[in-house]
């Protein structure tokens, strides 16, 4: 794909091939090739529009808009691709966005000294009590504030103290099993440093494979791209429901990675921790599920059709990050315009993720 669009290819690009169910990026590919056959002068134009699945008057308009490589997207090649869809909420969109910035109002305006998060909600459903449409419940604005106190506390560099933590995700798979997330976090922003998807609870193997994906993404251009913090101090980890394993893995790279704290964590099976205390309890359209990362119990109401596969369910996560990263970052373009006056990755960071996989 990277062939015929624009290098390094977009993330708009990538979150819309994610997008598509496997039958519409055949019929992407089969449009791609066309186009790259009737560039290439190779093939008659009967032969493109056939494969292409248009008629020669409308290969001739899409051939016409693809000359032009600003126009060289996924979305302009008719196949629907439109992205990942928000879920609709039945609350009026503009009272919503009204609520969130009251929820920002009333945590700047808490006193840290005995802050009370039920005073903030109050806080809130006050301010727009005059509003003729429906109004959500307290448990819904307790999500707007907690998002709000997230962002207060959102700290400006990345690296110094980062978490990797498991959970189950309301992706369900076979059976309607959920799969398993392995996630590497930056405790002070959020962001997320790369993931593992597994239909199995084992931290062990569940962390090493999210270690390589962060170690794959340090080496991109994305990893350049990130207020890298002098040094990593600590890495903290959630243990799966494989303790003894673990505790043997735990040893020996704690014993390559000093000074940094390596330690694993999880007394009262507290799964998620760190990613709703960073993130919060939804990773884009991803909801958590602690009470089920143990047992991997069947999540109710979900039918054969609705259950993904290891593949769908990685793009679904892929697609998650990308969005979720991208609003973090954000806070720091404002202050570093230049990319290339990033501070430079810490070399803990990075041995130690290496030392993960190895060991």
């Amino acid at each position: 794909m990277k062939r015929y669009l624009r290098t390094p290819l977009p993330d708009r690009e990538l979150e819309l091939w994610r997008s598509l169910p496997p039958e519409k990026r055949d019929s992407v590919n089969n449009r791609l090739e066309a186009l790259a056959r009737w560039e290439d002068k190779t093939s008659d134009i009967e032969d493109v529009a056939d494969l292409a699945g248009l008629s020669t008057s409308r290969f001739y308009s899409l051939s016409a808009l693809w000359s032009d490589p600003e126009q060289r997207s996924l979305a302009n090649l008719g196949i629907h691709a439109d992205g990942p869809r928000r879920r609709r909420s039945r609350y009026d969109a503009e009272l919503l966005q009204r609520m969130a910035a009251e929820s920002v109002r009333a945590v700047a305006r808490a006193p840290k000294k005995g802050f009370s998060i039920e005073k903030c909600i109050t806080g809130v459903l006050d301010a727009v009590a005059d509003t003729p449409h429906d109004i959500p419940g307290r448990a819904t604005v307790r999500l707007m504030v907690e998002d709000a106190i997230r962002e207060r506390s959102r700290g400006s560099v990345v690296g110094n103290d980062i978490a990797f933590d498991c959970c189950a995700i309301d992706v369900p798979g076979e059976d309607a099993r959920p799969f398993v997330l392995f996630v590497g976090l930056d405790k002070s922003t959020g962001l997320l440093l790369g993931f593992a998807v597994a239909a199995l609870n084992e931290s062990v193997t569940g962390y090493r494979e999210a270690a390589e994906d962060v170690v794959g993404r340090l080496r991109t251009r994305t990893g350049t791209e990130v207020p890298w913090a002098e040094t990593l101090t600590s890495v903290e980890l959630v243990i799966g429901n494989d303790l003894d394993a673990f505790r043997e893995w735990e040893g020996k790279v704690r014993s390559e990675v000093r000074p940094v704290n390596f330690q694993g964590f999880n007394p009262h099976r507290r799964f998620g921790r760190y990613i709703m205390g960073s993130v919060g309890r939804m990773i884009g359209r991803i909801g958590l599920l602690p009470a089920a990362t143990l047992e991997r119990r069947a999540i109710s109401g979900v039918q054969p059709k609705d259950w993904h596969t290891l593949d769908e369910a990685r793009e679904r996560m892929e697609i998650e990050m990308i969005v979720h990263n991208r609003h973090i970052a954000q806070s720091w373009q404002a202050r570093f315009t230049d990319p290339n006056c990033m501070p430079p990755l810490p070399d803990r960071l990075a041995h130690t993720v290496g030392v993960m996989i190895d060991r």
